[in-house]
């Protein structure tokens, strides 16, 4: 075997052992991979669920983490200050998971140092151990990162900035990041920095990892641009440094591990930290949202009873909690939950309603896109910001907005933005924002549970504070394309968007097992207020179906959904070969000629056949070359898969050193390609001296047989003896009738199928 085709071997071992869903679609319908062909139906169905027993509002489940390596699940336990290690092996057969270990802070036995609860856990890229944050008691002190094993055995700990809210492993696994949010103490007599606390664990046994390792990235010496919150006016004497008021609530990292995204939450902005320099190179300030707009209103009253979703005159600050991201076209795009957050301490309290303001209002129209002069002055003059059914109770910040030269606030920010966002992640430009989306679907769905808390069920609860609140946001991949799971906090339930373009992401559906008809306060309403969520994909999953599980702060408990997406077309569903061809597409491994059809009967060309094994090997990631064949030119979409084809021994040309590739392919030559390819995934020679010829399998007794070349003669027969092809209506192999799409796309299933590839 030649270093070539050893390294091609190599690469088919490993993403044959990974997913087989991230593929060019091109050749099997020549459809952009960004809007993939054929209709797709979305259902999720909580399956398990996991009660840790704290009770109400106790944090007994706030972020989960999924290791594949013994099917565990990881979960922040802030009553008991542990880990609870969970066992999701025996999902799909039972409805309950059970608890296999508890891990305490106590357990790792660190000295001179009082735990105040876990916030965050985070599995290492390569699923060897697991990473937990840890704030001092107090806050305001450095905390800790400690590692364990899969089993929960203590393996070290480090120290940190003040109050790691957040931890994440960058995509290669050589860095752990902490967002160290640095909040003050409810006096201010201390305000830590803000910082990402960086670990390189990479280069040394953890065992061996000592504080020393630690890098900790502040905002000392980065510039802060105007827009950017910072809090002049503290009390006299109190700590107001703008690297003070930075507070970092999340992570995101690029795919390539270089920049690490930081949320900024109280700040409305993102700051890019570059991984290469462990230093911050930018902060971006996020702007406002401006609710007067149409598509853009909320609902700002919880005293009417209502769900009066409208453009009001109020600017969102988006103050993203979660975030996530995602790739498309060769750009990257940041996903955010804009929950918004409000600095409230004994020393400092910067929110007030509306109404108390009322006497200092006086909104100017060049702030709102969606209201004239004329407008605001009206509203004014009715007394709409003292109305409690109007405007009177919607909270607002009194650290911006105010118009020193009119005595007035000429603008009202509000906080967060009750959606979720895609950002460029290079430019940190606004690609989408989902609008009104939350409340409206929430007020269709559930109209008489609209903003209601996760502390009761009254209606309307929570539309003068921050609506649904979307607190998390967790992307993944299912039938080939890309969706985005947002939870909100109290209406308790999971918004979920395909954001397979993530410039124009299309509602999907919104999820929730709360009961709202039981006691919230007496453990007796279901899942209330996710915290965490955690995708699972198919190759990864108990089930064999992608999962998201979510954590759920007040109710203490996890639930398992179980996705079940399935690609469909409209002329397939009466066919034969359906369920095979749906399977497939919903892997990505093949696609529809357009939005709705598949074209079952349509023949296949030798190219086609070739791309469409290739893809379903796992092998169009290979470094692909021109296949050196007269007829197939390099730069024609089909080049690569010939070249990767050939060098791996799977297909062969002409003796005029053609290949043909815009030929149909007949049954007989599938049968050569795919016994090379059951044979090459077995780990056993492919090529001519491996791929049919010389074959041991008895050739069925077709009507036809004589008419089967030479050449195809045994691999017919294998083909046929292990129930990959089939015989045709009477009784016979028609070797060199020209092969279908539907043909073609069963074949491919049943090659995998058998080789243990799919289930």
């Amino acid at each position: 075997m030649n270093a070539r085709r050893k390294k091609i071997r190599k690469l088919l071992k490993l993403m044959m052992a990974g997913s087989l869903t991230a593929a060019c679609l091109a050749p099997f319908g020549a459809v952009s991979a960004q809007e993939p062909a054929g209709n797709t139906s979305f259902e999720m169905d909580k399956i398990a669920a996991y009660d840790s027993g704290a009770g109400f509002e106790a944090g007994g489940t706030e972020i989960v983490a999924y290791n594949w390596e013994g099917k565990r699940a990881y979960s922040t336990n802030s009553k008991e200050k542990a880990i609870d290690i969970l066992d999701l092996s025996t999902l799909g057969e039972r409805d309950t998971i059970e608890r296999i270990e508890r891990v305490t802070i106590e357990d790792f036995g660190i000295k001179n140092f009082t735990p105040d609860g876990i916030t965050s856990v985070a599995v290492h890229p390569s699923g060897a151990y697991i990473a937990a944050a840890v704030p001092a008691s107090p806050r305001t002190n450095n905390g800790k990162v400690v590692f364990m094993d899969l089993n929960g055995t203590p393996l070290n700990s480090v120290t940190v900035g003040a109050l790691p809210d957040m931890l994440t492993f960058t995509p290669d696994g050589k860095l752990l990041l902490t967002a160290n949010e640095g909040e003050p103490a409810t006096d201010y007599s201390v305000d830590p920095e803000g910082s990402v606390s960086i670990i390189d664990v990479s280069r040394k046994m953890l065992s061996e990892l000592t504080d020393s390792d630690v890098v900790t990235a502040g905002f000392g010496d980065v510039a802060i641009p105007d827009g950017v919150r910072v809090f002049a006016g503290l009390p006299e004497g109190k700590p107001s440094s703008a690297a003070q008021h930075m507070e970092p609530e999340y992570i995101t990292v690029s795919s390539d591990s270089k920049l690490a995204y930081v949320a900024l939450q109280e700040n409305n902005a993102i700051g890019v930290l570059d991984l290469t320099t462990l230093a911050f190179r930018e902060v971006r300030a996020l702007g406002v949202k401006d609710h007067s707009l149409a598509g853009s209103g909320m609902d700002v009253s919880d005293k009417d009873g209502a769900a009066d979703i409208k453009p009001v005159p109020l600017l969102g600050m988006y103050m993203p909690d979660g975030m996530a991201m995602v790739e498309s076209g060769g750009k990257s795009y940041i996903l955010t939950a804009n929950e918004g957050d409000v600095r409230e301490y004994d020393a400092y309290a910067e929110a007030d309603r509306a109404n108390k303001l009322e006497e200092s209002i006086a909104l100017d129209a060049t702030y709102y896109k969606g209201f004239t002069q004329q407008e605001l002055d009206a509203l004014l003059a009715d007394g709409a910001f003292g109305d409690d059914k109007k405007l009177g109770r919607i909270h607002v910040t009194k650290a911006g907005g105010w118009n020193a030269e009119k005595g007035k606030y000429d603008r009202l920010y509000s906080f967060g933005a009750r959606s979720f966002s895609v950002w460029e992640a290079e430019t940190g430009k606004l690609a989408y924002d989902s609008g009104g989306d939350f409340e409206r679907v929430t007020a269709e769905v559930y109209p008489e549970y609209f903003n209601v808390s996760n502390s009761n069920n009254e209606k309307d609860n929570r539309s003068d504070d921050k609506g649904p609140e979307p607190e998390y946001v967790e992307v993944g991949q299912v039938a080939g394309r890309t969706y985005a799971f947002i939870g909100l906090e109290r209406i308790s339930g999971i918004m979920v968007y395909d954001v397979t373009n993530p410039v124009s992401p299309k509602y999907v559906t919104f999820v929730t097992s709360r009961d709202f008809a039981g006691d919230v306060e007496q453990n007796q309403a279901g899942d209330v207020a996710p915290e965490g969520l955690e995708f699972v994909p198919a190759e990864q999953s108990p089930t064999g179906k992608p999962l998201l599980l979510a954590a759920h702060e007040v109710s203490g408990t996890i639930a398992v959904y179980e996705i079940t997406a399935v690609r469909t077309f409209a002329d397939m569903q009466t066919h034969w070969a359906k369920g095979e061809v749906e399977s497939l597409a919903s892997k990505q491994i093949v696609n529809g000629v357009n939005e709705r059809e598949f074209k079952p009967q349509a023949a296949v060309t030798r190219a086609e056949f070739t791309a469409l094994i290739v893809r379903a090997l796992g092998l169009d990631g290979a470094e692909a070359r021109s296949a050196a064949f007269d007829d197939v030119s390099e730069g024609k979409w089909y080049a690569g898969a010939i070249g990767t084809a050939d060098e791996a021994g799977l297909v062969g040309g002409y003796e005029d050193g053609t290949f043909r590739p815009e030929e149909r392919i007949t049954r007989q030559e599938i049968a050569v390609i795919a016994m090379r390819a059951l044979k090459f995934a077995s780990g056993g020679a492919a090529g001519a001296d491996g791929g049919g010829e010389g074959g041991e399998a008895e050739l069925p007794a077709f009507a036809d047989a004589a008419s089967i070349a030479v050449w195809a003669r045994a691999a017919v027969a294998e083909a046929v003896n292990a129930a990959l092809m089939e015989g045709l209506p009477g009784d016979e192999f028609a070797p060199a009738a020209p092969a279908n799409r539907a043909e073609a796309a069963v074949l491919v299933y049943r090659l995998l199928k058998l080789t243990g590839k799919i289930s």
